[in-house]
């Protein structure tokens, strides 16, 4: 089973992507801001993170990718942010991410982008 790692210090949001995440029989873990989350994924081999770009702190989204590449190259990442202009989807990917998602995403957005294989599901399977 995948495991992925949502870092977002919004309930709201982490709640939307954990529900997507599991129903489709994901292994999901949260972290609410950039030092968490760069603790768990040192203890945890996540499969792929998905992370805000504005958290609370000293470190921000791109500098979690950042750091994050570092020690784990293999990691699929997926940022995304309400702040969505060209620059910003440059600058993450630039940082290492693999793709940037605007906010606010539905839950077949946030699959086809992840998960490109899984893009043609129902979404009443996404969500429920």
């Amino acid at each position: 089973m995948a495991k992925i790692l949502i870092i977002d210090d919004d309930p709201v949001t982490k709640l939307f992507c954990r529900r997507i995440l599991e129903k489709q029989g994901f292994e999901v873990d949260t972290a609410s801001d950039g030092y968490e989350a760069i603790k768990k994924a040192k203890e945890t081999n996540y499969d792929s993170l998905l992370v805000d770009l504005v958290l609370p702190g000293m470190m921000n989204g791109i500098d979690v990718i950042k750091k994050v590449r570092s020690f784990s190259p293999n990691s699929f990442i997926i940022a995304y942010s309400g702040f969505s202009d060209s620059d910003i989807a440059e600058r993450v990917i630039h940082a290492g991410a693999n793709n940037f998602l605007a906010k606010p995403f539905k839950p077949e957005k946030l699959i086809k982008v992840m998960f490109p294989d899984r893009a043609n599901i129902p979404t009443s399977a996404l969500v429920g």
